[in-house]
């Protein structure tokens, strides 16, 4: 017969190997508007006014700053296991661009494989000045300043 003790053991090394399992699961994460797929097709074909695409939408996540008839509504799935960086499993962009009168003119759609990777320069803007040496950090306050009397 086994011993309480042995009994108690083997059941928190079993919950420590449940938490370190599942501490590997994958997690999904959604962000911004998560549109059902064939919206695309939907709205090309209909004759839609921009109010109703707030209504069945919501607000865009983008509004174009040189064009305010141009609508980005993005969203993206990521997933990430543990610790480790998240992975992008869907990222798609639909563009609305609507015409003077506010109606539905144009659809189009970008997904990951549209993206593209930007490299981010690591230069530094050289400045001149003057670099003081430890020395003039010691003795450069000598004689700066006169006694209260």
């Amino acid at each position: 017969m086994r011993k309480p003790r042995d009994m108690i053991s083997g059941l928190l090394s079993i919950l420590a190997l449940a938490v370190f399992l599942s501490a590997c699961s994958t997690t999904e994460t959604r962000h911004g508007h998560l549109l059902p797929k064939d919206v695309a097709q939907e709205l090309a074909t209909a004759n839609i006014s921009q109010a109703r695409v707030v209504d069945l939408l919501g607000s865009p996540s983008a509004i174009s700053a040189f064009d305010r008839n141009k609508w980005y509504y993005v969203s993206e799935i990521q997933h990430t296991v543990a610790f480790f960086r998240p992975d992008t499993v869907r990222r798609s962009v639909l563009i609305l661009q609507f015409d003077p009168s506010l109606q539905l003119a144009k659809v189009a759609t970008l997904s990951e494989t549209d993206g593209k990777e930007i490299a981010l320069v690591s230069r530094e803007t050289p400045t001149k000045g003057h670099q003081i040496t430890i020395m003039e950090q010691l003795l450069g306050n000598i004689g700066r300043f006169t006694p209260e009397s």
